[in-house]
């Protein structure tokens, strides 16, 4: 078996977006149909089943393509955003009242222009839960060899098969430093004097809610 490298075609796409929504159609009413023999799907009967998987068949799907990323840290910085970090940043939030909170958005409809949006505070706690993932749940998983369970040991044993360095240690950026370089904000400057005399004594928490 060799590698053989994917030609584009002149529209710069490695496949025809029919012919993808063609082949995946097939391959989505390929696993419906083992679904309903396994009785895992039940609609009605085996004569209702098939028109219906028939009448799907007919229908033209729409497969979504568009052009590659523009690099590999492109990639990592847009997954960060939905792994990595809150439904919303602090400095997004622009002012709130004893009822409302005013946030800051960007509306891709209007050339991404930055506009400000004020919300009642329910409705702003409301679509702020909708970011938080169940119990049990987790927004990474990995499986394979880079499955939690084993994971050092069998990364050893593949770079000493294929015979390359091991990767590089984790490097554990200080929070003071995180906040300057996202933030710009110096954890121990007064924001009076600017000068860097502040000092963490404790942290207390309100019972009153």
């Amino acid at each position: 078996m060799a590698w053989k490298n994917g030609i584009r075609n002149q529209d710069g796409f490695l496949f025809p977006v029919k012919a993808m929504a063609q082949v995946y159609k097939a391959i989505f009413i390929k696993g419906v149909r083992a679904l309903v023999e396994q009785d895992k799907i039940r609609i009605q009967n085996k004569k209702e089943t098939e028109a219906l998987l028939q009448k799907i068949y007919q229908k033209d799907w729409v497969v979504y393509a568009k052009k590659p990323f523009a690099g590999p840290l492109q990639v990592i910085e847009y997954l960060a955003r939905y792994t990595h970090k809150v439904a919303i940043s602090n400095h997004r939030i622009l002012s709130e009242t004893k009822n409302t909170v005013t946030v800051q958005y960007k509306d891709y409809a209007d050339k991404n222009k930055s506009k400000a949006m004020t919300l009642t505070k329910q409705e702003f706690i409301r679509r702020f839960e909708q970011h938080i993932l169940p119990k049990h749940f987790c927004k990474i998983r990995t499986t394979g060899y880079l499955a939690n369970r084993g994971r050092t040991q069998r990364i050893k044993t593949i770079c000493s098969l294929m015979k390359i360095p091991p990767p590089p240690p984790k490097i554990k950026i200080p929070w003071q430093l995180r906040l300057l370089e996202q933030f710009k904000i110096v954890y121990n400057e007064c924001p009076c004097c600017k000068q860097n005399t502040l000092k963490l004594i404790a942290v207390t928490y309100n019972d009153d809610s």
